[in-house]
């Protein structure tokens, strides 16, 4: 399919291709101005379109987001702004295999020919953090380089209990893509640590991802069940983080952002306080295995922590695809190379234990490990996860 405009010729190849029989397509209207400045508008529309083969009507086409600007045949003063509407669904970002068929990018890979961009002298004279590995050179996303997507997305939770990543994970999406992500809540030290639409509320359809941790605690009943009906209605998708739930409840032995507790603490008397937490906390897990991977309605992307730790490209990039958001190799590689952020912790190292099992007594361990083989069970047979130990 092809859409001629201004002597140039616009391919329209998609990017994505899930099995619809509804396709996409555009509508071209031009306006001059006192200026002698043509403004055209390519308007992505979702209807049928009946001059093209037969193969393609089985398909919806998904394009990708583009912001060019084009030099027109009839004067070098003159320049042509292509802009693409977003629907509902629309891949958001730029990538090398972009339909604008020849012609150059405005909206280029956020770490491509950066080296060409800047000099030794321009580095050392910013405040911008760079990191090199091998023959890449990184620059990392600072918060005043994220924005809000051009258009409204469906509302994508990004749910887990308390100290399972999400914090990271939000970290790996931003550097990724240069689009923001939200919360239900709003906790000023993030905000002002890297998050800057954490408090976002009147835009959040224009964020990739929204933190929650609900069902919590508090939704729960004495059975342990939970039945959240705004909560389905609030996210047309979701993203869950989940984690070893020894790690998990270890991990909830603090609630702040870079608290260490002292090993001592976890065990002896001084331990007994959150030893006796250990049910709730496992009840905890278990409810929010239900309801995110059972009873929420929308498309759910599960993702297992210890994987993103093990396989961080490979997991970053499936996620991307699950937001239908369309970014370069270089991009996904250098989210990783900047991947530590402000709140990454790094993994506790015992001296007075062997295994963090001999914190858990043996009944405790039997519920726990109930529990986490049948959520494995799960995650293989509906979404082909094999979980890797941290």
């Amino acid at each position: 399919m092809w859409i001629s405009f201004e002597n140039s010729v616009l391919r329209l190849i998609p990017i994505l291709k899930p099995p619809r029989r509804m396709v996409t397509i555009a509508t071209v209207s031009s306006t001059r101005s006192n200026h002698s400045t043509t403004k055209t508008f390519v308007n992505v529309q979702s209807s049928t379109f009946s001059n093209i083969n037969s193969n393609s009507t089985k398909h919806k086409v998904l394009y990708t987001l583009a912001h060019i600007n084009l030099k027109t045949s009839n004067s070098n003063s003159n320049h042509t702004k292509l802009r693409i509407n977003c629907p509902r669904d629309h891949v958001i970002y730029t990538d090398e295999e972009t339909w604008l068929k020849g012609l150059p990018r405005v909206n280029d890979s956020h770490n491509q020919r950066l080296l060409e961009r800047l000099t030794e002298a321009n580095i050392s004279g910013t405040n911008a953090v760079f990191r090199s590995v091998g023959n890449l050179t990184c620059r990392q996303r600072m918060p005043r380089d994220l924005r809000l997507t051009p258009c409204d997305l469906p509302v994508t939770a990004l749910a887990s209990p308390f100290r399972c990543g999400n914090t990271w994970l939000r970290h790996l999406v931003q550097q990724a893509t240069g689009y923001g992500t939200s919360s239900i809540y709003c906790d000023q030290e993030l905000k002002t640590k890297g998050f800057p639409f954490e408090c976002e509320r009147s835009q959040q359809k224009k964020t990739l991802l929204v933190k929650t941790h609900q069902p919590e605690p508090s939704d729960l009943n004495e059975a342990g069940k939970v039945s959240m009906v705004q909560l389905k209605r609030r996210f047309a998708k979701a993203v869950y983080l989940i984690r070893n739930p020894y790690e998990f409840i270890v991990a909830n032995h603090h609630r702040f952002h870079l608290d260490n507790v002292p090993e001592d603490q976890f065990l002896g008397q001084a331990g007994s306080r959150w030893r006796a937490k250990h049910p709730s906390l496992l009840k905890w897990w278990q409810a929010m295995n239900q309801f995110w991977l059972h009873d929420f309605s929308g498309p759910v992307f599960p993702v297992v922590y210890s994987n993103l730790l093990h396989k961080t490209e490979t997991e970053l990039r499936g996620l991307l695809e699950f937001l239908r958001v369309n970014v370069s190799k270089t991009d996904i590689r250098c989210a990783v190379i900047n991947g530590e952020g402000n709140f990454h912790r790094q993994p506790r190292k015992w001296t007075q234990i062997r295994s963090i099992l001999q914190l858990f007594d043996v009944p405790m361990q039997q519920n726990i490990n109930s529990s986490f083989l049948e959520l494995k069970r799960h995650l293989k047979e509906k979404y082909n996860i094999d979980w890797h130990m941290e």
